[in-house]
């Protein structure tokens, strides 16, 4: 799961978890008044919705459409904190500083760090996850036991202990669950895509 940042004092679920620091992420926080006004207008993103707490994933686009960065977007009640490469950072904010004019946005590294935690896997996917991923995609590699979510079908009613099968067709919105949604079929949209690059992403969703 991605923390952009570790509240102080932790959840009480963070001790039975691993939990390890990204250094290859770095943090930007953008406040200010027109802090959501003004990312909204760049990112392809929905920020002024953005609640405190919540995360979303966007991206900073040339006006041709190429994109320019790939991040995060954590909420925050008086601003946005952005997660991003960490050597991209300063072209980031050298970026957003062009864009800046008359809004009313202040710009700024934040160097607290960027975590990923994970809890312990299912005791029912444990052993039979990793052998049946390896068995379809052995040149690949699996975010088990960081995501539970199988990239070449949907997950079934209990195949974890008590969890519901995917959501599928209309159904298959973005959820705690599953993060980026499924698609028609009910396969987890983003199993598909990190097993479908040769670029291993640390992805997670955590509420604090």
């Amino acid at each position: 799961m991605l923390l952009p940042l570790l509240p102080s004092p932790p959840p009480p679920y963070l001790p039975a978890m691993h939990v390890a620091r990204l250094s290859s992420r770095a943090v930007v926080r953008v406040s200010g008044p027109d802090a959501r006004a003004f990312l909204h207008g760049l990112l392809t993103q929905d920020v002024e919705s953005l609640a405190p707490g919540a995360l979303r994933f966007g991206a900073l686009l040339t006006p041709q459409g190429r994109m320019l960065f790939d991040l995060f977007l954590w909420g925050e009640a008086k601003g946005v904190v952005l997660d991003v490469a960490a050597d991209r950072r300063a072209a980031l904010m050298q970026r957003l500083g062009l864009y800046r004019l008359r809004a009313q946005v202040e710009i700024a590294a934040d160097d607290r760090p960027v975590l990923a935690a994970w809890p312990e896997a299912p005791a029912g996917f444990r052993g039979t996850y990793p052998r049946n991923l390896a068995d379809k995609d052995p040149d690949s590699w699996a975010i088990w036991p960081l995501f539970f979510q199988d990239p070449y079908r949907a997950v079934r009613a209990d195949e974890w202990p008590g969890m519901p099968a995917n959501p599928a067709m209309d159904e298959g919105r973005p959820s705690g669950r599953n993060p980026f949604g499924t698609d028609q079929a009910g396969v987890d949209v983003l199993a598909k895509m990190v097993h479908g690059t040769t670029i291993a992403l640390l992805v997670g969703f955590v509420s604090m």
